[in-house]
């Protein structure tokens, strides 16, 4: 049953995309532009470990954390662009 909703969802991409190097490389922008987000912040914490440090554990669970954010946003915002952004277009126009 996911697979199917799964494919189904994966082929409208695909066909409103037209072809994968399209969906690369927005994917590839979505994600330069989160980590632009993500990045300082990272850098701001790994600055403040400096002077007030914790165990590396914590340090390495942080920064895969600040990998996910910056992975499911971009799939989140990927996901708004085609879906909820065509609404809105539509809404406009009426």
């Amino acid at each position: 049953m996911a697979l199917l909703l799964y494919q189904k969802i994966s082929y409208k991409i695909y066909k409103y995309l037209k072809t994968r190097k399209e969906v690369v490389n927005i994917f590839k922008e979505e994600i330069k532009q989160n980590a632009k987000a993500v990045i300082p912040i990272a850098v701001l914490v790994m600055i403040l470990n400096l002077f007030r440090p914790v165990e590396n554990e914590l340090i390495i669970k942080f920064l895969f954390g600040c990998a996910g954010v910056i992975l499911g946003l971009s799939i989140f915002l990927i996901g708004v662009d085609l879906s909820i952004s065509k609404i809105g277009s539509y809404m406009g126009i009426l």
